[in-house]
């Protein structure tokens, strides 16, 4: 069953779009604009793993993991903090609070979903396998070493993370935005043809064929697609 996911977070925008980095993950999110919905909810459903902004409308970040931590119900849940607030005055108050780790805005999707399995790892909540496989390809997460037949592939840490993501997301169509979000989380001025570039060398790095079928397919106009396993 997926892991449950309670985010806490005012921006809609921002809320919006970590639904879809989540989701795409494989984890189910339930989504709290008000602190206080989301200590409403967390009285029915215990979730997994807790994510909180910290300026909110009402009780904030701070005042929500008191609650959390003071609570026989939620304290031992993991808390991550979410926020653009990035001093070091922060992040330490945030931790000695008790959150499990700090990120700040903006950040790297890839690291964010990473973050999110190793807290739920140290919790015992999830077991993460660091050993994915697609057709020919062996990809270990932890020495981030990619294998085509056995034989080491040398990708750069973009190409690296851009194969993990059409993995994530295999078998659904990525927009060359969503790709360029996934990858930069906007941060970066380029255009389509940053992905398209990546996806070019990617390609000829892995070999993109496997009897005679195409791993990753151009959807024209649109953007890219990893096949599925047996497609």
């Amino acid at each position: 069953m997926p892991k449950m996911i309670y985010l806490v977070e005012d921006d809609e925008n921002m809320r919006e779009f970590m639904r879809y980095v989540l989701q795409s993950a494989g984890f189910t999110v339930a989504c709290f604009e008000h602190g206080e919905d989301f200590l409403l909810h967390a009285k029915k459903r215990i979730p997994n793993l807790i994510l909180l902004d910290i300026i909110l409308p009402g009780l904030n970040g701070l005042d929500l993991i008191k609650m959390i931590r003071s609570s026989e119900r939620l304290k031992n849940i993991p808390v991550i903090f979410v926020t653009a607030r990035d001093t070091e005055m922060d992040i330490v108050q945030g931790l000695d609070l008790g959150a499990d780790d700090y990120i700040t805005k903006p950040f790297a999707t890839l690291e964010l979903v990473a973050r999110i399995k190793a807290a739920l790892r140290r919790s015992g909540n999830i077991i993460i396998d660091s050993k994915l496989h697609y057709k020919d390809l062996d990809i270990d997460t932890q020495s981030h070493e990619v294998f085509k037949c056995t034989k080491k592939i040398d990708l750069t840490l973009k190409e690296y993370q851009l194969l993990l993501c059409f993995l994530e997301n295999k078998g659904r169509i990525m927009t060359r935005e969503q790709l360029l979000q996934w990858l930069w989380n906007n941060d970066h001025d380029g255009k389509s043809r940053t992905i398209d570039m990546h996806v070019k060398t990617l390609r000829q790095k892995i070999g993109d064929t496997f009897r005679n079928q195409t791993y990753i397919s151009t959807i024209r106009g649109i953007g890219y697609k990893l096949e599925n396993e047996w497609s």
